[in-house]
């Protein structure tokens, strides 16, 4: 009779902590998500100003000295207004949204988590594990190719594409400005929202727990299907980092990325296609079979990292379902679908 009451106590205890867990983390992730959620509003707001913005320049100040420019065609004019005029006009008002986002988000979150924490190194980075990281970051990239190639298949089966969508993640970059937002405001950006903000909100409850969220809403966050899965590996990598020695470190990984994607672009975009594939798959094929070599040295420690720091599972279920994460959620994946295009 006393076992049957000291298990019974002990299921009732369980049930209030888990209880108790549930309306922390529901609260936690709700309150973070109510700031992705306005960070993004601040962005739309924003970005229809740009719009009204570039409307008036193109119609009282550019089109006006252009010689002639009453008799060009829309073509033509398309051609103006979407080369490196359009793309400054859109680069200045990311930059002006992820300037303004981001003080927005160091307000929000100032009571929330301790910045200076935020910033701070834990291990030291050694050269060696740098290079480790960099080639498993980037071979990354090869793993989701033929993951691409089947979803196109059958979004092609519907009569949809998203291959526009991989052409505005893989360009390059036009302006000037363009350069500084891709390169460098925009991961700085990212880094200090995703592997910042999100990631040391939920650190309480476990690095994986951490590192696995923020990685899926950093992903998510691209409304993009081909560019979010890989975003989703790469924001474990760079989750990993910021956790284990310091964001300073993924925010310089994510600045290489971003930068050698620009690089690549343009050294690669003069040659014929059979050419560019043949460099492309001999660079990230070599940084690939390197990471996996590396990963399988320390397979290990990789098993032993994730036995001592996994989460339970419901926390995870706890952290994705508070209404304004799911907010978050659809409005990505509606953004994914406007950017599909129609065969």
């Amino acid at each position: 009779m006393d076992e049957f009451l000291q298990k019974e106590d002990y299921l009732v205890e369980k049930s209030k902590n888990d209880q108790r867990e549930k309306k922390e983390i529901k609260k936690i992730s709700g309150y973070m998500g109510w700031g992705l959620v306005i960070y993004s509003i601040l962005g739309l707001l924003i970005g229809v100003g740009g719009v009204v913005f570039y409307v008036i320049v193109k119609n009282l100040f550019i089109l006006k000295k252009t010689p002639n420019w009453n008799k060009l065609t829309d073509k033509e004019m398309e051609v103006i207004f979407d080369s490196d005029i359009g793309e400054g006009l859109v680069a200045g008002f990311h930059c002006l949204w992820v300037i303004v986002g981001i003080a927005f988000l160091f307000l929000y979150f100032r009571k929330r988590i301790d910045i200076k924490q935020m910033f701070s190194s834990c291990k030291k980075m050694k050269l060696k594990t740098f290079s480790q990281i960099f080639c498993i970051m980037m071979g990354i990239q090869l793993i989701v190719i033929p993951g691409f190639e089947v979803m196109e298949k059958v979004l092609n089966y519907f009569g949809y594409s998203f291959l526009s969508s991989i052409e505005s993640a893989t360009g390059g970059s036009i302006s000037i400005l363009m350069v500084v937002y891709a390169v460098f405001l925009g991961p700085i950006a990212e880094e200090l929202i995703y592997r910042g903000f999100v990631l040391f909100s939920l650190k309480k409850y476990g690095k994986i727990l951490a590192i696995l969220i923020s990685a899926f809403l950093f992903g998510i966050m691209h409304g993009n299907i081909p560019q979010a899965i890989f975003a989703i590996g790469v924001g474990v990598v760079l989750g990993y980092v910021t956790v284990e020695y310091s964001i300073l470190w993924a925010i310089l990984l994510h600045v290489i990325n971003n930068g050698l994607s620009d690089i690549s672009y343009y050294l690669l975009k003069g040659l014929n296609e059979g050419v560019q594939n043949i460099i492309f798959y001999g660079v990230y094929g070599s940084l690939f079979l390197i990471g996996i070599y590396f990963v399988f040295n320390n397979r290990i420690k990789i098993k032993n990292y994730w036995m001592e720091n996994k989460p339970k599972k419901k926390w995870l279920l706890y952290a994705l379902t508070s209404f304004s994460i799911v907010l978050f959620i659809i409005k990505s994946i509606f953004e994914g679908i406007l950017m599909l295009d129609k065969l």
